[in-house]
C-alpha cells in the first residue's frame, strides 16, 4: 500500500475489524471535543470498510470518486466539509509496513501541496494496534481561503494488513467547528469484531459477470468493464495512480463464438491465426496448455512493436471449447509489465467460469474432480466435487450431498441454498435477523455452541455474515458441526447451511467451506 493524498481509485478488501476506539487524537481541542449527542448523529456500519462509526445526522453520503465513502456537511462559505474513508492493506502485514508507510505521508503531501504546513501528527497504540494522525494546511490560487485537514490511518487487522484511512478537509474559517466533528467522528469509529477460521476471497478481486459472452470471471479491482456489446466483452486496467509508470493500461477481452459444430480443433486454429497476424518485431514467448473451468484450452504469449505509440507489448491469448462455443481470452499490455500482469491472466483463467444458459455450453472434460453448477431459480453458480450429488428439497432448498460414510452409518454431509425476497431491506434489518436466528439456536439445539462469527463481503462484493456453532442430538447423542450464511444479493437473501458430523469436522468442513466460497450470484438481466 502507497498512501494516496487524493485517491484515484477506490480499492475494497475484505476486513475483519479488530475492535478499537481510536484516542482523542486533536488533544488540543479537547474542550470541543463529545459536543455531538445521540440525537445529533446517526450510526453507520460500513461492511464493505469493517468498522461501525457515527457522523452528524444532517450530513449526507455522496458518490465517492477518490475514495470508499464520503459524507458531506452542508454547504458553507460555498464549500462542503467533508469526511471520506478508505480501506487500503499494508504491503506486508507487519508493523514496520505501517511504520513505513506513515514516515511517507508528509513528503507525499509535500509533493502535492507546496505550501504545505503540517500543524501536528502523532503515534499512537490502539486496542495494541498501530495508528497514527497527521493535520496540515494547504492553500490553492483558486480558492480564497486556506484548506485545513486531517488523515488519521487505523490499523484495523495487523494479520491482514488492513487500514481504514479517514480524512477531514475543510476551509480554516470553518477549522475551529469542523475540526472537533473530525475528531468526534475518527472517535467513534469502532471494529465490526468477529474472528475467523479460514481466508475468504481473496481481497482486491471481484466478480464480473457478462450476458454477451455468459462468463463469470474475477480480476483485480482496478480492473473495470470498458466495453461489453455482441459476443464479446473488454475489461480495462484503472491506471491513474501509476500515470508515472505506465503509458498504456493492460485490456483483456473476452469473445464468444458461436459454431455450428466443434470438432476440437478450433481452439488451436485461432491461435495460429493470431500468430500469423503481420506485426512489428513479433516473437512468440510461449505457447503451452491448461485447463479452464474443467475444460482443455490452449494458451500462447507473444512480444511484438507498436511502432505508432513506440511501446513494446506482449499479448497472452487462451482459447478453449465450451460445447459448441470458442471462447478466447486475449491480454494486450507492456512488454515490462509481463511478469506482473500475466500471473494476473492465470488466476483470472482459473476463475473464469462459463455460466451455461444454453445446453450446448455444459459439456466439461473428462476426469476432472468436479462439476460447475448453475441453478437459473436461484441464479447462483457453484463448484461441487464430482462425488457429490444435488436435489431440490420442495421449489425453494436446493440440497447437495457428499458421499456415504459407512463407517458412521453411510451419513452424509450437506450443504443447502435458499434465496428469500427481501425488497427494500436495511442493514438494522439484516442486524435484527442475525440477532434472532442466534437466538433461536441457542434456544433450539440441545449444547448448542458458538464457534465462531464473522462479517465480511464476497467477491461480488455483496455483504455476508458467517456463524459457524456445534450442537448434540439428544436422541441419538451425535455431535453435528454446521455453518450458516446469510448473503444479500439480487434483491434476495440467501441462506446457506452446511452441515456434517463433528467426528467427521475435520474431513468435510473444508470440502463444505470450499463449496460455499465457490459461490457466484449471477444477476438477473435487465
Amino acid at each position: 500500500m502507497k498512501f494516496r493524498p487524493a485517491r484515484q481509485r477506490a480499492v475494497l478488501h475484505r476486513l475483519t475489524g479488530t475492535c478499537l476506539l481510536v484516542c482523542l487524537f486533536l488533544p488540543a481541542m479537547a474542550h470541543a471535543l463529545n459536543q455531538l449527542t445521540e440525537e445529533d448523529t446517526m450510526s453507520i456500519i460500513a461492511r464493505d470498510l469493517g468498522i461501525r462509526l457515527a457522523i452528524p445526522a444532517d450530513w449526507f453520503a455522496e458518490e465517492a470518486t477518490h475514495a470508499d465513502r464520503i459524507y458531506m456537511a452542508s454547504p458553507q462559505m460555498g464549500y462542503r466539509s467533508s469526511i471520506a474513508l478508505s480501506l487500503e492493506r499494508l504491503e506486508s502485514p507487519t508493523p514496520e509496513a505501517f511504520e513505513k508507510l506513515i514516515t511517507g505521508v508528509p513528503d507525499a503531501l509535500a509533493s502535492r501541496h507546496p505550501d504545505l504546513k503540517i500543524l501536528r501528527q502523532q503515534k499512537f497504540m490502539q486496542d495494541n494496534m498501530p495508528a497514527w494522525f497527521i493535520r496540515y494546511q494547504w492553500s490553492h490560487d483558486s480558492v480564497p481561503h486556506s484548506f485545513e485537514q486531517v488523515t488519521a490511518l487505523i490499523v484495523t487487522n495487523l494479520d491482514h494488513g488492513s487500514v481504514v484511512q479517514v480524512d477531514g478537509s475543510t476551509i480554516a474559517p470553518l477549522a475551529q467547528e469542523y475540526m472537533p466533528l473530525f475528531a468526534d467522528i475518527v472517535n467513534s469509529i469502532e471494529g465490526l469484531g468477529g474472528n475467523e477460521q479460514r481466508d475468504f476471497p481473496p481481497p482486491g478481486y471481484r466478480t464480473h459477470f457478462s450476458y454477451h459472452t455468459h462468463a463469470s470471471l474475477a480480476l483485480p479491482v482496478e480492473w473495470d468493464p470498458q466495453e461489453e456489446s455482441g459476443s464479446h466483452a473488454i475489461y480495462r486496467e484503472d491506471i491513474e495512480d501509476r500515470e508515472e509508470e505506465i503509458q498504456r493500461p493492460g485490456v483483456l477481452a473476452v469473445h464468444l463464438t458461436r459454431l455450428a459444430q466443434a470438432d476440437g480443433s478450433e481452439p488451436q486454429k485461432l491461435l495460429e491465426q493470431t500468430r500469423r497476424i503481420s506485426r512489428a518485431e513479433q516473437a512468440v514467448l510461449s505457447e503451452s496448455r491448461t485447463t479452464v473451468d474443467g475444460r482443455d484450452a490452449t494458451t500462447i504469449t507473444l512480444r511484438y512493436r507498436d511502432t505508432e505509440h513506440d511501446l513494446d507489448l506482449f499479448l497472452h491469448q487462451t482459447a478453449f471449447l465450451a460445447g459448441s462455443m470458442l471462447y478466447s481470452l486475449t491480454m494486450v499490455a507492456e512488454e515490462a509489465r509481463k511478469d506482473e500482469l500475466l500471473p494476473e491472466m492465470t488466476r483470472a483463467l482459473q476463475s473464469l467460469r462459463v455460466i451455461p444458459f444454453d445446453d450446448s455450453m455444459i459439456a466439461h472434460s473428462e476426469g476432472v474432480p468436479f462439476q460447475t453448477i448453475f441453478d437459473e431459480r436461484l441464479m447462483l453458480s457453484l463448484i461441487i466435487p464430482t462425488p457429490w450429488t444435488g436435489q431440490w428439497d420442495g421449489e425453494k432448498l436446493l440440497r447437495f450431498y457428499g458421499p456415504p460414510q459407512p463407517d458412521f452409518d453411510d451419513y452424509r454431509p450437506t450443504i443447502s441454498f435458499q434465496a428469500i425476497p427481501v425488497e427494500g431491506f436495511g442493514y438494522d434489518w439484516l442486524e435484527e435477523v442475525i440477532a434472532t436466528l442466534g437466538r433461536d439456536m441457542e434456544e433450539e439445539y440441545n449444547q448448542y455452541t458458538l464457534v465462531l462469527e464473522n462479517r465480511f463481503l464476497t467477491e461480488d462484493l455483496d455483504p455476508a455474515h458467517l456463524r459457524r456453532y456445534q450442537w448434540v442430538d439428544e436422541e441419538s447423542g451425535l455431535g453435528f458441526s454446521q455453518f450458516q450464511v446469510l448473503l444479500i444479493a439480487n434483491s434476495h437473501m440467501y441462506i446457506i447451511n452446511g452441515a456434517t458430523l463433528t467426528e467427521l469436522e475435520r474431513q468435510f468442513i473444508p470440502t463444505l467451506m470450499d463449496i460455499f466460497q465457490s459461490l457466484r450470484v449471477i444477476p438477473r438481466s435487465d
